[in-house]
């Protein structure tokens, strides 16, 4: 069976599950949080990418004797864990209003998650699994502290800029170690594992933030901006003692994208992307993933051309998605 026939599969039997008062919420879970248009649209089919939801399925090549079960606890922790993240990132920023509802829903997702951790902890033989409360606690954490110097438009080195999204990846990492450690693979190959995962939801949050940046600059901060101002306090203070004074507000939306796109942050935040891509690439090959490996080379390649058409026509990647779009809707 097709991994994403499990994702949307496993969901539904977590579905069973809930008060009969949470199933109209849960159903429409994806809609709710703004990842799609509609309550009918299935949890297989929200991301471009499948790993999103299914990366532990998609590590069974690895594992050829494990049992089906298992590789199900791990990608029901794995999905539950990322729809949990994105819903408390979106009720954090303001994108999603808090309901009685959707905070019960969310808060069971977080229990049947953690009930699929245990059962794989239990395969582990004594290695260690990790943590999704740790996790959380420092999930929130990052976030909070994004919310607060993006909100109050502080400029950004690009350390700091790694240093939050490393965090806040977190949370795609400890199903897919789990099921490594029932699998029996030893610390070192687990770590390779995690450093592979990392690179991969690293370089998927860097694209997003580029092509999403003047929504959330629109919703009051991008990272984009105070990259881009954090880039031009260094060049005015190389030696790091000036003040890091917050942005000024008073530019508009297209003089403020006029000078993010002069000044070539989102060059640098493809190549960021790119980066990660390579380097998930060249993990997964070390461990032997060839599914991961091909996909990763294949992003690798597109974002390699996408910096290139970027840093020669500034503004490039957002026109492309625009005409993607229009051909999408016009053309099919």
């Amino acid at each position: 069976m097709h991994e994403l026939q499990w994702v949307d599969e496993l969901y539904q039997a977590f579905c069973q599950t809930l008060p009969g008062m949470l199933h109209a919420e849960a159903q429409g879970l994806a809609c709710t949080l703004g990842l799609a248009p509609s309550r009918d649209i299935p949890w297989s089919a929200v991301f471009s990418h499948g790993i999103t939801l299914a990366a532990p399925a998609m590590l069974t090549e690895l594992m050829p004797h494990v049992r089906g079960t298992t590789v199900q606890d791990a990608l029901l922790a794995h999905m539950l864990a990322i729809i949990d993240a994105f819903g408390s990132d979106r009720v954090a920023d303001g994108q999603v209003r808090q309901t009685w509802q959707l905070e019960t829903l969310l808060a069971h997702v977080r229990r049947s998650r953690d009930a699929a951790m245990q059962r794989l902890a239990a395969l582990a033989d004594g290695a260690a699994v990790p943590d999704f409360t740790t996790v959380d606690e420092s999930v929130a954490q990052i976030i909070a502290q994004e919310r607060e110097v993006l909100a109050h438009r502080h400029p950004v080195s690009q350390a700091r800029y790694l240093a939050v999204s490393r965090v806040k990846q977190r949370s795609g990492i400890p199903a897919s170690v789990a099921l490594a450690a029932a699998a029996g693979w030893n610390t070192r190959w687990r770590e390779t594992l995690s450093h592979m995962l990392e690179s991969i939801w690293l370089a998927l949050q860097f694209y997003d933030d580029v092509m999403d940046w003047e929504d959330d600059w629109a919703r009051g901060g991008a990272w984009a901006v105070a990259l881009t101002h954090g880039a031009l306090q260094e060049q005015r203070h190389p030696a790091g003692d000036g003040p890091r004074a917050p942005v000024a507000s008073a530019l508009s939306l297209e003089e403020t994208k006029a000078l993010v796109l002069s000044t070539g942050t989102l060059v640098r935040m493809l190549e960021l992307s790119r980066h990660e891509f390579t380097r998930a690439r060249r993990r997964a090959e070390v461990l032997g993933a060839r599914r991961i490996a091909a996909w990763a080379r294949a992003r690798e390649g597109q974002m390699r051309e996408l910096v290139r058409c970027e840093a020669e026509s500034p503004g490039y990647a957002h026109r492309a998605r625009a005409l993607s779009a229009w051909a999408r809707t016009v053309l099919a």
